[in-house]
């Protein structure tokens, strides 16, 4: 809801995850971990959320003794937790404690030692070739510095170029390098003077040089080789995350260059690897930012309502482009003075730059005061000139390893004893069933008969099912008694703001100096592919299906179960089973003589008899798994959908136990305001938040309305961010006057 908070906050957030393979917001329901961590790299406080329908939302309580400082929000699936890289999300807030001294913000150390970073275009230069450097200049801590002057000059002193750096320490300068000639940057700050050589160029290959035309959004490639056959088969390939675009390089008429005008509607949205590439062998590489679609909210204040110690606000939705907004969208409602949000922070750009990127550096753009989106795309395509080569190995990029998603974060284990009265611990199973928390999984009992499921997700106050079940997957009458236990398993790419001090030294050289991304290894392309079906995972030698519109033409469960070759038979009413004496039920024969019929389970309780439940339709299901052994019972288990809401358990066996989380993950609660002693002061004004909107829905109008409390602020500061119906980002600043009403 906003940047800059007073101790004893909330800090109100909206989760979103983002499916790089699909270039979409992810469709799937999974967990979302969010830690609150200190410049230190500790972890102060930690949340779990539920990604539903696109969307999640919750928040974090900064306690009141939490000194001033930077903090750190890391947010992460638990799938990313089995990946190699960290493709989480990091955003920077500060806090102010007014106990204690605010000058945490502040920094005097006098600079007594600096690094210079030198990265040539594509990787290298080329001897009597055009090339392009781009260049960082950052202190011991990896904090940047805006030099007096900085100056490229050869090592004969004949010319010298002064190189414009920004207010990240970031710049750039092209010139033509000489094999014969060295050339320098020197770094002036104050009456200190830092030297670093610029890289050697090469006697021959390939070089990629890229330039903009930002109006007509084209990207001009420009490819240019020295002592090369250039008769070879060159391609230019653009990849990203599996996704792969081939284009033939063709130099004409024996000349050295060749050029591609790509338009950057083609490219993939985020980060792109451009590589020159001869015989599946990379010479050159180049990473280019695509921008993805930023939509603009036409927001006109229509009315405001006086409602009781509220107003209700009606806003207008004019934009062509964004005809309906979802619940994909949170609105922050600040002063109009207020300094705790900038409209920076959010560009739409840092979504896709986690991965590729170091945290620190997205912080550090996030801050630039950007005059012009030209000049933000300017700025960051230096940095991605600073990380050289190309995050993935090249030997995958053809062929991605595809690996599915696991979930390996503990946030909870249940551990028990089960009480078996007179049966035989025979191979038996404890089957754990949990709708709230989207949960089926099964473990063995051991000889102790206890049992462990690990590696779970738990809400508190949700319901969970027990069934112990033998081998022949009947459920088998027992008591349960068991501990519900959290566990705090951290992060493997747990997020340091701080570095260790490096050895004293006034310049680092280096023969490829990429210090910005030292900590960056080089990844193998991975890319995860979701599951067909949900439940998937846990029946592997099931045959399961999903219910669409051809299978609810079937009508009901007992004709999705006579498609199995299943019959139905009358049982003799002088069977000795009287639950089923005198009934109709499900049978298939095995041998001359047995008669058996499948079990049904839905929603994780157990009937012995599918015949018992064979009136449910199929429109009130999700998905149906089948299994069947040799003169085995047959096993259906079923997983109803959000339209079957209140199932009838009269005729549940006792062997299936509902119990109730009590040490489960905190859901999200109401909103609540903030404990300002006074809505008037100058810290309300400057740091206060006067509503938090996670949801905003639209009519059918176009029209936003939203509540908020009376504080006496005439001009209200909205922030609006998220994304539209077709995936286009929204981050909006809009600014309403309610005096004029």
């Amino acid at each position: 809801n906003k940047t800059t908070f007073v101790s004893g906050e909330q800090i109100w957030f909206s989760t979103y995850v983002y499916n790089k393979k699909e270039e979409a917001i992810s469709l799937e329901e999974e967990y979302i971990n969010i830690d609150l961590i200190n410049s230190l790299g500790e972890i102060v406080s930690s949340k779990t959320v539920l990604h539903s329908n696109n969307k999640g939302f919750n928040d974090i309580l900064l306690a009141d003794e939490l000194p001033s400082g930077a903090y750190y929000i890391q947010a992460y699936t638990t799938a990313m937790q089995d990946l190699i890289e960290d493709d989480s999300s990091v955003y920077k807030i500060k806090v102010l404690n007014f106990d204690t001294t605010p000058s945490a913000f502040d920094s005097t150390e006098l600079l007594e030692e600096i690094q210079i970073e030198i990265q040539a275009e594509s990787g290298h230069l080329l001897d009597g070739v055009l090339g392009t450097c781009a260049l960082r200049v950052s202190d011991s801590n990896n904090e940047p510095v805006v030099p007096d002057r900085v100056i490229l000059q050869s090592t004969k002193g004949a010319i010298s170029t002064t190189v414009s750096i920004n207010d990240i320490g970031i710049g750039r300068f092209s010139f033509i390098p000489r094999i014969q000639e060295q050339h320098q940057v020197k770094v002036y700050i104050g009456d200190k003077v830092f030297t670093q050589k610029v890289p050697s160029p090469r006697s021959s290959g390939y070089t990629i040089s890229t330039d903009y035309n930002y109006g007509k959004d084209l990207l001009l490639v420009t490819i240019n080789s020295k002592n090369q056959r250039l008769e070879q088969e060159i391609s230019l390939l653009i990849h990203k995350d599996g996704n792969l675009i081939d284009l033939p390089v063709r130099f004409k008429n024996q000349r050295r260059s060749a050029e591609i005008i790509i338009p950057v509607s083609s490219l993939f949205k985020g980060v792109n690897t451009l590589s020159l590439a001869i015989n599946n062998e990379v010479h050159a590489e180049r990473l280019v930012f695509a921008h993805p679609d930023n939509a603009t909210l036409s927001s006109q204040l229509l009315n405001v309502e006086r409602q009781n110690d509220s107003m209700i606000i009606y806003i207008k939705n004019n934009s062509k482009k964004i005809q309906s907004v979802t619940n994909n969208l949170s609105l922050s409602v600040l002063p109009q003075k207020s300094l705790a949000d900038s409209e920076y922070r959010n560009i739409p750009s840092s979504f896709f730059l986690n991965g590729i990127i170091p945290h620190e550096t997205i912080s550090q753009l996030q801050e630039i005061p950007f005059v012009t989106e030209d000049s933000a795309k300017y700025i960051l395509d230096n940095v991605l000139m600073l990380k050289g080569w190309g995050q993935y190995k090249w030997k995958n990029i053809k062929n991605p390893n595809l690996i599915p998603a696991k979930r390996i974060t503990a946030l909870s284990q249940i551990s028990g004893y089960v009480n078996l009265f007179d049966t035989e611990n025979d191979s038996l199973l404890v089957m754990l069933y949990s709708k709230d928390n989207g949960l089926f999984e099964t473990t063995l009992l051991n000889r102790e008969k206890k049992f462990l499921f690990d590696n779970l997700i738990l809400a508190k106050g949700s319901k969970f099912t027990l069934t112990l079940l033998n081998k022949k997957g009947l459920p088998v009458y027992a008591n349960f008694f068991f501990t519900t236990l959290p566990i705090d398993e951290k992060f493997r790419h747990v997020y340091r703001p701080k570095r260790e001090h490096p050895k004293k030294q006034s310049t680092t050289t280096t023969k490829n100096p990429n210090l910005l991304f030292k900590e960056v290894e080089q990844l193998e392309e991975v890319t995860v592919k979701a599951n067909r079906l949900k439940y998937e995972k846990f029946f592997g030698r099931y045959d399961g299906r999903k219910i669409d519109s051809t299978l609810i033409a079937k009508g009901t469960l007992e004709n999705y179960i006579r498609s199995y070759g299943f019959k139905v038979i009358f049982v003799n009413p002088l069977h000795p089973d009287p639950t089923i004496a005198g009934t109709l039920q499900f049978a298939e024969r095995c041998r001359r003589s047995d008669i058996l019929s499948p079990s049904l389970v839905i929603d994780g309780v157990f009937y012995k008899y599918a015949m018992n439940q064979a009136f449910l339709r199929l429109e009130f299901i999700d998905e149906i798994y089948y299994k069947s052994g040799r003169c085995a019972p047959s096993t259906f288990v079923v997983f109803t959908n959000e339209k079957y809401k209140d199932r009838n358990n009269r005729e549940a066996l006792m062997e299936s136990k509902e119990f109730i989380v009590e040490n489960g993950h905190e859901l999200s609660s109401a909103f609540t305001r903030p404990n300002y002693h006074s809505t008037s002061n100058r810290s309300f004004e400057h740091y206060g938040i006067i509503s938090w909107i996670p949801k905003i829905v639209s009519n059918s109008e176009g029209v936003i309305s939203f509540k908020v409390p009376v504080d006496g602020q005439e001009i209200l500061k909205l922030q609006l961010q998220g994304f539209s119906e077709n995936g286009d980002l929204i981050s909006n600043e809009l600014t309403i006057d309610l005096s004029r009403r």
